[in-house]
């Protein structure tokens, strides 16, 4: 019994060698962990197609923290750090926290329970027949499940503590789901509710929130405040794109829609989790009226659209490379499985020419797109804003 006493000693004092000195006020819902002022990042899963094309965008990436860029992101999913009860991958996530930290960026971490369309937990607690439902008729908040996403929480906070990351989300846009379980309302904002007083037991300036589609700006959805009410700060996903065509929108309207996102937030800091505009074939004609231009245009506003909303604190572009011809036919694949009504489909074209085009950076060659340097001048302008300040 006093081993035990004396291993939770040892724990808790090596743990508070990482953990921030707490004052009063340092109320997770101000995003304490994060450096003042306003932030812009930019978010790569992919690398580029040859050795020549991923050279070239460690260079741009390197280039953009060199001008000032802050903020990075994490992104997993639970089944991908948890693959069987207790296994936890825990050395890729690491090694991301820990570049971003010796590159001087602070970050956000990502752990997707559902994830658009699909929950992402580990296999055994999934209907092995439907992405979308538990095993044995669980909810999201089913003791069994919560007490298994808080022991995975037991080493990433640490993890995130130690390396700069300052957010969790614990979900990235679960409300495509609750039109069809309407179930998982109450039961994800439990989750939040758990994690959040978990994570703050272990680091009490950690802000915890779940990432809500640009869907949720839309007034009368009766379930925003009970997730909301759950969350440290409002994390949305936003494009332009009307999100029912998936056409670019030829006046963006961004100051409005982030009013709307403030109006949401209802008095918390927000930050957008993936702020994108792709910028279309270049070698056949669009099928979502996207340009250069256009996606140029929607970067060169981003730096103003932040400063003119005082609580929008935050945003990571989607994304810095397109997508692979491989990655997107592989996505298409997973969002249409089990799709009997052919209608569904008519956003397949738009879908592939978005994630194609998606990136500030082309995939085959690793050669910018002109938003590219709209994207470094916002992150200047942020930049030399903090410095006057």
């Amino acid at each position: 019994m006093r081993n035990h006493w004396l291993t939770g000693v040892l724990l808790l004092t090596s743990l508070a060698l990482f953990l921030p000195e707490v004052h009063a006020g340092d109320d997770p819902r101000e995003l304490p962990l994060l450096a003042p002022g306003k932030h812009l990042g930019v978010i790569q899963f992919q690398q580029g197609a040859t050795p020549e094309a991923r050279a070239r965008i460690k260079t741009l990436w390197d280039e953009a923290v060199a001008k000032g860029m802050s903020v990075a992101r994490v992104h997993t999913d639970w089944d991908a750090l948890e693959t069987g009860p207790g296994e936890y991958q825990k050395a890729s996530v690491e090694e991301q926290m820990k570049s971003f930290h010796e590159q001087g960026l602070q970050f956000m971490v990502t752990i997707s329970t559902l994830d658009t369309g699909a929950l992402t937990l580990p296999p055994d607690l999934q209907d092995p027949e439907d992405q979308t439902r538990l095993a044995d008729g669980m909810n999201i908040d089913d003791p069994k499940v919560a007490k298994r996403f808080l022991a995975l929480l037991d080493w990433v906070v640490p993890l995130m503590t130690r390396y700069g990351g300052f957010l969790l989300s614990v979900a990235n846009e679960p409300d495509t789901m609750f039109e069809d379980h309407p179930e998982y309302i109450q039961g994800l904002a439990n989750l939040i509710a758990a994690s959040r007083r978990h994570v703050q037991a272990i680091n009490p300036k950690m802000a915890v929130s779940a990432t809500l589609t640009g869907g949720a700006f839309r007034p009368g959805d009766e379930w925003v405040p009970t997730i909301m009410n759950e969350c440290d700060v409002a994390l949305f996903n936003y494009y332009g794109l009307n999100p029912l065509t998936l056409q670019v929108e030829d006046d963006f309207k961004l100051k409005k829609y982030m009013a709307d996102a403030a109006r949401v937030a209802d008095g918390r800091q927000f930050i957008i989790q993936e702020w994108g505009c792709p910028g279309g074939y270049e070698d056949k004609p669009t099928v979502m009226n996207a340009s250069l231009e256009r996606q140029r245009e929607y970067f060169a506003e981003t730096a103003e659209v932040m400063l003119a909303e005082p609580k929008f604190r935050a945003a990571f572009v989607f994304e810095l490379v397109d997508w692979s011809p491989e990655l997107v036919t592989m996505f298409n694949d997973i969002l249409t499985q089990g799709v009997e009504d052919e209608s569904e489909l008519g956003v397949l074209p738009p879908l592939t020419e978005w994630l194609r085009t998606t990136g500030l950076v082309r995939y085959e060659d690793g050669s910018p797109r002109p938003g590219w340097h709209a994207f470094l001048d916002s992150i200047e302008t942020l930049a030399a804003r903090q410095d006057e300040s």
